[in-house]
């Protein structure tokens, strides 16, 4: 059953691991029950799991501890590595707003059995993760799943009926995004700030469901609120790119260097052609790949009619893994990189 009404966990800033400056300290501690994990990794909720985060040794008695130097108050994750080398993980979200923040911890099925003790803010979550799961919209979300589901698998060409259902299901996303984005800011903490960045990343109809203006709006009133978190540069990129991330409006430029460490200007690379394709993917994407190989094709037909491709990778955590990748997939045109988001270029443009 589809259901798109969960705000998803799964961090999609690739931003840089760069450590706190702040002085204090949060010890972790914890317990697994059930599952034979070996390692957990720990991350800022903000930073990539797939190049960034710390790892958590899991003694022979299901017993971990870690201690987390400098921490800022924001979400952290906890990830099974074992889950996360297999490709698919369940981040376990809290906040490390007291000396001690403890963990019961079980296997993936028994998710929703998960313990956190420690701090205020991890109550925050249990109480709006109980809010969302018995909300009515998610049982009409379901309800109109269920029809979309129960015509495709008839076979039943039935158009009028189908557009219904879209419109049902849009206005339902947009009921959904509405309350909680009024359930964050109603928190007014560092919770609800997280939260809010996250939903306004990670829901693809954002534009529809709220003007950008109302969304700045929400964003100042944390901003002033928190006026020192490192939450408010994130969210002003977030706005910059998606107030100038715009169909007729020009690219955003930036640089970043080339396989021989030579600095490419974006703006003077577009200058040289008639059209411009700027490609950005990672290593462990399969659909960016097989998206760029369909272009190869492409490029080659036009490549002498003024149509180029300028690449970047990003999702990589050091020279040598950019130079592996640019040499297995070796693309016809230039591929840049972006080694620990050190320019921000998704951050500021791919939203």
């Amino acid at each position: 059953m589809k259901n798109y009404f969960l705000i998803l966990i799964i961090p999609i800033l690739l931003l840089n691991c760069s450590p706190s400056e702040q002085e204090s300290t949060c010890v972790i501690t914890g317990k697994i029950v059930g599952r034979d994990s070996k390692t957990l990794i720990l991350i800022k909720k903000t930073k990539d799991a797939r190049y960034c985060g710390e790892k958590i040794q899991i003694d022979s008695t299901g017993h971990f501890s870690y201690i987390l130097k400098n921490p800022s108050i924001e979400a952290y994750e906890l990830i099974f590595k074992d889950e996360h080398d297999r490709g698919s993980w369940r981040p376990i979200m809290f906040f490390p707003d007291d000396d001690t923040i403890q963990f019961t911890l079980y296997p993936r099925e028994q998710y929703d059995q998960n313990q956190i003790e420690g701090g205020v803010l991890a109550k925050r979550i249990v109480e709006f993760n109980r809010k969302l799961a018995n909300h009515p919209i998610r049982y009409q979300i379901d309800y109109w799943y269920q029809q979309q589901d129960s015509i495709e698998k008839k076979g039943i060409d039935n158009i009028e009926y189908s557009k219904l259902i879209s419109k049902k299901l849009d206005s339902l996303f947009t009921a959904g995004f509405h309350w909680q984005v009024d359930y964050f800011w109603k928190e007014q903490n560092i919770f609800g700030y997280s939260m809010f960045l996250n939903n306004i990343l990670t829901q693809d109809y954002r534009r529809k469901w709220f003007s950008i203006d109302t969304l700045k709006t929400y964003s100042k009133l944390f901003s002033d609120k928190f006026p020192n978190h490192p939450y408010n540069e994130i969210a002003e990129n977030i706005f910059n790119a998606l107030e100038n991330i715009v169909v007729g409006r020009k690219c955003i430029n930036f640089s970043a260097p080339d396989s021989m460490g030579v600095i490419v200007n974006l703006s003077s690379e577009i200058s040289k052609n008639k059209l411009t394709l700027i490609d950005l993917w990672s290593p462990w994407c399969g659909p960016c790949i097989r998206k760029s190989q369909k272009v190869v094709p492409i490029f080659n037909e036009f490549k002498d009619s003024g149509f180029a491709v300028i690449s970047v990778v990003g999702g990589i955590r050091n020279q040598e893994q950019y130079t592996s990748t640019f040499r297995r997939y070796n693309y016809p045109w230039n591929v840049l990189s972006e080694i620990k988001n050190k320019d921000k270029i998704w951050e500021n443009i791919i939203f």
